[in-house]
């Protein structure tokens, strides 16, 4: 893949599409920044070039065909639902609206007729946030009405899998995959580090229905009750 720079004024002047592509060549447009701070302006330049360095052609979830998305890192051959919205949340979504749009809709899935967020299921709920401020960003009121059917479907696939009545929470782990960020308890996990791995070495402590991790984790419900927030202004 070629990638083509061409500085827009401002961020004000980013065009709305701002991804062209012929063959395996892609042309993306990023804001210019001027500014009379000159640690704030290579600050700008180093993150730009994070950036587009992990913008690749990529086919997956929703996309009907490979187009620029935003990779989780460069140790990544994907996109991963929680990068894909903080990127968007984070300015992603203004400086490159078109590629974080696909990013988004790489990580949806449909499954048994409906479209979901897709990704590891504690904590992808956070796509609701990352989608919403797309649509801040860029107005882009067709993956507004996209993300809510996701978000409604993904809410009530996780009630019923993942949400407890006695506690009134959601269960699955919270910021990290790995099993060292976790209680003691979770580390019993067959030698393994990462935490998916902990229902099948402890099937006499795992929770029902769901994945089977029992851990109700601040963060993990703290996207929850955003994501909440977030749709009901759309169902009020």
């Amino acid at each position: 893949m070629l990638l083509v720079l061409s500085a827009a004024g401002g961020v004000r002047d980013a065009p709305a599409d701002d991804v062209a592509t012929s063959g395996r060549a892609v042309t993306v447009h990023i804001p210019a920044l001027t500014i009379d701070h000159r640690a704030a302006q290579d600050a700008y330049r180093i993150a730009i070039g994070d950036l587009l360095g992990n913008v690749v052609l990529f086919q997956d979830g929703l996309l009907e065909r490979p187009l620029p998305v935003i990779l989780a890192g460069l140790d990544y051959g994907t996109p991963w639902t929680r990068d894909a919205a903080i990127n968007a949340w984070n300015g992603a979504s203004l400086l490159m609206p078109a590629v974080a749009r696909n990013t988004l809709l790489s990580v949806l899935e449909r499954k048994d007729g409906q479209i979901r967020i897709g990704g590891q299921y504690w904590d992808c709920i956070v796509w609701v946030t990352g989608a919403w401020h797309h649509y801040l960003y860029t107005h882009d009121r067709e993956l507004l009405a996209l993300a809510f059917e996701a978000t409604t479907n993904s809410l009530e696939f996780f009630e019923r899998t993942e949400f407890s009545a006695s506690d009134n929470l959601f269960r699955g782990p919270g910021w990290s995959d790995g099993v060292a960020a976790y209680p003691d308890v979770y580390a019993a996990a067959g030698g393994a580090s990462g935490i998916l791995d902990w229902p099948q070495h402890n099937p006499d402590k795992v929770s029902k229905p769901g994945y089977g991790i029992p851990m109700m984790a601040l963060s993990t419900n703290c996207l929850y009750y955003n994501a909440y927030l977030t749709a009901e202004p759309a169902v009020g």
